[in-house]
């Protein structure tokens, strides 16, 4: 399996099921409340820009909204290039693959329009590495001035161009990654060392860190073969059903591990239930699919915490030795997420409580 470090609940039945299961269930907005949106901020010519997102994970083929806001005096105006890339994986290799550009869009804010919002449509494309398939689709949305877009641009065609594995150029890779970095509180106190010929390269081409922003958004895969479903809401310390169903997509027949825990591979501020916050039973559950089958597992889970409870189910080969391709392709995952409300009181307790004052 690729995440040892989920654990299960307990099952109850084990059932052939339809085929069919790329279904999400839960309200994207429950799904949304996991993980803080994103913030960040750029300076340009002395204007301070805030950037968000309005949601940190969103579902395949959603749209993401990103929002621009600074306090311009009434003659000036601040234009900015929004630029958001899609992470490729590493085409089932040990180095990332470099980003390709899904869209660019140039905003332009005055002190009469000091607030603009646009909205990009993320696809949900999930990169191949070694140890398969990414859990979710991986979108970074840069905010930078128009020459810096322009360069960013044309060092990343020139990367998609050149990129060979290892013995690539990774330019790329260090100039995205300084892009709405700021230095740390150990980097200021400590003594200026002699730039390399590859930091001024790069200090080219991404010009003042202060005047750039990045933000992370993730995308819950509709094309998995992993589906969960879950109860819209329960209550704190009340046993409900989570219901998981896996599908075979090979001609293999597949020894199958199936899990179920609090998600860890979220980006941002997790903002949902912790794993001591739920009760947990056998640590995962072992079923057979025959070539293309699904099959569906029944797993009980009690949370006893009010708040927003994320569920990740994942299904791995137990043994991927004599069927390593096969495997490669069943092992996946999905979130899932509830809400976790309190208990009501008692009617004999509130009446008591109402007739104390």
């Amino acid at each position: 399996m690729r995440h040892p470090g989920l654990f299960a609940f307990g099952i109850t039945t084990c059932v052939l099921v339809p085929a069919a299961v790329h279904h999400l269930t839960a309200s994207p907005q429950q799904v949304a409340r996991l993980t803080a949106p994103g913030a960040s901020s750029l300076e340009i010519d002395g204007t301070k820009i805030d950037v968000s997102v309005d949601r940190a994970i969103i579902d395949a083929g959603d749209k993401v909204r990103v929002k621009l806001r600074g306090a311009l005096p009434a003659s000036k105006v601040a234009t900015v290039e929004v630029l958001v890339m899609e992470s490729r994986g590493s085409d089932g290799g040990r180095v990332e693959t470099p980003p390709r550009t899904l869209e660019r869009a140039s905003v332009t804010l005055t002190g009469k329009a000091g607030e603009k919002e646009v909205a990009f449509t993320l696809p949900g494309y999930r990169g191949v590495g070694m140890e398969g398939r990414a859990d979710y689709g991986h979108y970074t949305v840069f905010v930078v001035p128009p020459r810096t877009a322009d360069r960013l641009e044309k060092m990343m065609v020139k990367a998609r161009k050149e990129f060979a594995g290892m013995a690539g150029d990774f330019t790329w890779s260090n100039a995205l990654y300084q892009i709405g970095r700021r230095p740390e509180p150990d980097e200021a106190d400590a003594e200026p060392s002699e730039p390399s010929e590859q930091d001024l390269e790069i200090a080219k081409i991404v010009g003042k860190r202060e005047e750039t922003a990045r933000l992370d958004v993730q995308t819950r895969p509709r094309d998995g073969t992993v589906a969960v479903t879950v109860p819209e809401s329960v209550k704190v310390g009340e046993t409900f059903a989570v219901k998981v169903q896996v599908k075979n997509p090979t001609r293999v027949k597949l020894p199958v591990s199936v899990g179920l825990g609090v998600p860890t591979n979220l980006m941002g501020d997790y903002l949902g239930l912790k794993g001591e916050d739920i009760e947990l039973d056998l640590a995962s559950i072992s079923v057979e699919l025959g070539p293309y089958a699904t099959k569906e597992v029944t797993f009980k889970v009690k949370a006893n915490a009010v708040g927003t409870l994320g569920l990740y189910a994942h299904a791995g080969c137990e043994n991927d030795g004599d069927n390593w391709e096969a495997c490669q392709k069943l092992g996946d995952g999905q979130l899932e997420a509830t809400g976790v409300k309190a208990v009501d009181e008692a009617p004999a307790t509130v009446a008591a409580a109402a007739k104390a004052r």
